[in-house]
């Protein structure tokens, strides 16, 4: 009906298109949004993002802020920071969509900003109770509180957490008697009722068990997520999580972790699975290969690879940390943690440093962060004398660090709260340290030790 605003009828120079009287008149902006939207709901996050580009594609200083708002939260994985500075934009210019405060608000307080949310909740107490809801307000205080007093966060979890269980076993009472009685619309609507508690459940429970997690409760983690088995163990989020919590104990508990990532990862295989996080795929190869299965940990890591390699080629010369994927990587960074954390460091730290090779494609926050874990862990056992390394270890760590150097000149080393992002160019602009500079101090510590 509209051909002139299709985005498949316009070549590559008219791709952009202003705001118009024709385009507000057309309604297809609005209708392009409730469609996407409704998709985003239902969790069905890839039909969400098709039907978002073909909306008619305008510059981001002629967006309404409904579209800002999803454009943020369809592209939440591809660049987290641009998203929080979006939504962040759009609750200091109203009107924003009432959705705008609980998703950065959500944002902020699944990325560690507990200070950020405060004082954001804070600012906005106008806003609190209007759009967020008692339940919703109650989450967040506890949020907030864990960062000072984790026992009564806990608490407040637990009080949010039995309450939303016995929501969702009303919910699905009704929903079952809605079914009986061939009562299909109702059936509809209170599954929908049903996934939103459940969402809600998920993460009142989750980050009741990143507490424990915190203090390396492991066996307190697992119990709780145990607890709630019959509720969501069909849940990709669980299952994940409860396998992280049978992992971390180690021992017989390799074996059983493997039963619950096993299925997430079958799940995404044939599909992508570079969808999957990194550091799922690398736990389940390190739980082969201390269940004595090297061969499924060796299928693993070749599939994750060859996908990934396919993936990096489509970048052409656009290649660097932020647009390639790093799976294979990261899963070779983690076994060769695993032989470190078991005094081989040999070859643990030879596939560290084969690992990130090249550098200046590989080289980034993520992957510097398990790297030099090891290294520290290899220094903290010279100085303390436990071993005595060979002169070819201690040359290859010396030309890998002056390689770091080279290439981490301009790379945060890790996330920089105050700032909301990870910084990877100009990195005078913000108060974190470059992992050239982590690197430098490495390199010093290790001819330090070298001289003992």
């Amino acid at each position: 009906q509209y051909p002139e605003f299709d985005e498949r009828n316009r070549s590559c120079e008219q791709s952009l298109i202003r705001n118009s009287g024709a385009l507000q008149d057309s309604f297809l902006i609005e209708a392009y949004n409730l469609k996407a939207s409704i998709e985003y709901s239902r969790k069905n996050f890839s039909p969400a993002k098709e039907i978002f580009k073909l909306m008619p594609q305008r510059g981001e200083e002629d967006l309404d802020p409904v579209t800002l708002h999803n454009q943020a939260l369809f592209h939440l994985s591809q660049n987290e920071d641009d998203s929080l500075k979006k939504l962040s934009f759009l609750l200091s210019n109203p009107p924003f969509p009432p959705q705008t405060f609980r998703n950065l608000q959500i944002l902020y307080i699944k990325n560690g900003y507990l200070d950020v949310a405060a004082e954001m909740l804070s600012d906005n107490a106008h806003l609190k109770f209007d759009l967020l809801g008692q339940t919703m307000s109650d989450y967040f205080d506890a949020s907030i509180i864990a960062y000072v007093n984790p026992e009564k966060a806990i608490d407040e979890f637990d009080a949010l957490v039995t309450n939303s269980t016995s929501s969702i076993r009303t919910l699905r009472k009704q929903r079952d008697r809605a079914l009986k009685n061939n009562n299909a619309e109702e059936a509809q609507s209170l599954y929908y009722d049903i996934r939103l508690e459940f969402d809600f459940f998920l993460a009142a429970l989750m980050s009741q068990a990143r507490l424990y997690w915190e203090r390396e409760e492991f066996e307190q983690v697992e119990e709780l997520l145990r607890r709630y088995t019959d509720l969501c163990g069909e849940e990709d989020e669980w299952k994940i999580n409860f396998a992280h919590s049978l992992f971390v104990q180690q021992g017989n508990k390799f074996k059983e972790s493997i039963a619950f990532y096993e299925p997430v990862v079958s799940k995404y295989r044939d599909e992508s699975i570079l969808q999957i996080s990194p550091i799922v795929l690398a736990n389940l190869c390190v739980a082969y290969i201390m269940n004595n299965q090297n061969e499924e940990a060796e299928r693993l890591i070749t599939i994750t690879e060859k996908e990934e390699e396919g993936y990096n080629c489509m970048k052409n010369d656009d290649v660097d940390y932020s647009t390639t994927k790093h799976h294979g990587c990261i899963i070779n960074l983690v076994i060769g943690t695993l032989y470190c954390e078991r005094e081989n460091f040999e070859f643990g730290i030879n596939r560290i440093c084969k690992s990130l090779e090249p550098l200046e494609i590989k080289l980034g926050p993520d992957t510097w962060y398990y790297a030099k874990r090891c290294l520290m862990a290899l220094a903290s056992r010279l100085a303390k004398h436990m071993i005595i390394p060979q002169r070819d270890l201690l040359q290859q760590i010396f030309d890998f660090l002056d390689d770091v150097m080279k290439f981490g000149k301009a790379i945060v080393s890790h996330v920089d709260i105050d700032h909301h992002h990870v910084a990877t160019k100009n990195p005078e602009e913000s108060s974190s340290t470059t992992i050239s500079i982590e690197a430098l101090k490495l390199k010093c510590a290790f001819i330090k030790l070298q001289m003992i």
